[in-house]
């Protein structure tokens, strides 16, 4: 049984299937499993992952019908064999020590449920921002402590290609939420802190494409949008269990306008129970989400 399981879901990537290959063929860290699941893709992003890992015993290929990145990633938890499974979005990639960090974080905290490097954010292809130093030095982190990381940084300090996750964990958290394309791992990543620490390694070992055209965070969808609540509903039960500081909750919501005001909808026909959200107003066309608070 290999030792550590990654789970790729595959949609119309065709343009980075080589690059996402390559990243995890470059690993010093070779023993692995890779899942990839084609979740109905109408490029040729199956038969290019074919192509690419043809002869690599390593490599399988499960294909479904479209029905979103959550059931995909759980789709690929189900079929894995190892039990930490690492999480790559075909559009992004590791540097060849990320997986090795892994393994020794999941040897060293045997009792962490999540696992997690530093990263590197690359914007627009060029433009390259550190996400270092995320808390402070201190590993592993509990609950409160991954809330706090996430209200002095302004956003949640894990990204999906950067953790990792025991597959009885993700199991017993039911997965990631299906039908949720927009923030959907950050609601696992609270579920998962829920239950017990994360270690995490402060080497920035993964790197994550922002902006790239076909995205959901670039070109959210009205239903992606109205599943993405479920994460404002969680930080708020957070914020009343006293583990979530109110800041956090606040800025999501400003995020959230950001998202409807993409889709050129209104906060009051969007289906929000008469929230009094602070976006809600005339006047407030052309401001940025943070503006808005």
């Amino acid at each position: 049984m290999p030792e550590l399981a990654i789970v790729v879901p595959l949609y119309n990537k065709a343009a980075y299937v080589e690059r996402c290959v390559a990243s995890i063929r470059s690993q010093t860290f070779a023993d692995f499993e890779v899942v990839v699941v084609d979740d109905g893709s109408t490029d040729s992003s199956h038969a290019d992952f074919e192509r690419a890992t043809a002869g690599d015993a390593r490599f399988r290929l499960v294909r479904q019908p479209n029905g979103g990145v959550s059931k995909a990633r759980n789709t690929g938890i189900a079929h894995a064999r190892a039990e930490v499974v690492a999480f790559l979005d075909a559009d992004d990639e590791w540097s060849p020590g990320y997986l090795e960090a892994i393994a020794a974080l999941a040897r060293r905290h045997p009792d962490a449920v999540l696992l997690g490097t530093a990263y590197q954010i690359v914007q627009g292809g060029t433009d390259v921002h550190l996400r270092q130093g995320l808390f402070d030095g201190v590993s592993p982190v509990d609950v409160h402590g991954f809330f706090a990381a996430w209200s002095r940084l302004g956003g949640c300090p894990l990204f999906i290609g950067a953790t990792a996750a025991r597959r009885s964990d993700l199991l017993a958290i039911g997965g990631f939420e299906v039908g949720m394309n927009l923030g959907e791992e950050l609601l696992a990543f609270i579920r998962l802190a829920e239950r017990g620490p994360l270690a995490f390694d402060d080497r920035p070992l993964a790197i994550y494409h922002l902006g790239l055209a076909g995205t959901l965070a670039t070109s959210p969808s009205p239903t992606a949008i109205r599943n993405h609540l479920k994460l404002l509903a969680e930080l708020e039960r957070q914020v009343a269990l006293g583990r979530c500081p109110q800041s956090v909750h606040r800025r999501w919501l400003g995020l959230h306008a950001g998202y409807l005001m993409q889709a050129g909808q209104r906060a009051d026909h969007a289906g929000h129970r008469g929230r009094a959200f602070p976006w809600a107003e005339e006047g407030t066309a052309g401001r940025s989400p943070e503006d808005l608070l």
